[in-house]
């Protein structure tokens, strides 16, 4: 996988996020499972992978703080 398809899958991830907290109250925590399974699978990929930054590109930064 490129860096591309990595900007690709927090891009998704990150609109996805966003309407997801427009229509519920909560964030769904689905999507935030979701991104760090796709965190780890892209890990497995590239040894050299920034898992935090990608989190943070999906617009995870609150989950990031809270673990």
């Amino acid at each position: 996988m490129t860096k591309k398809d990595y900007e690709a899958f927090a891009e998704i991830l990150n609109y996805t996020y966003q309407k997801s907290a427009q229509y519920l109250k909560k964030p769904d925590r689905l999507i935030e499972h979701l991104a760090e399974d796709i965190a780890t699978i892209l890990a497995e990929d590239n040894p050299r992978f920034d898992r935090e930054r990608f989190l943070t590109a999906c617009g995870m930064t609150k989950y990031l703080t809270e673990v």
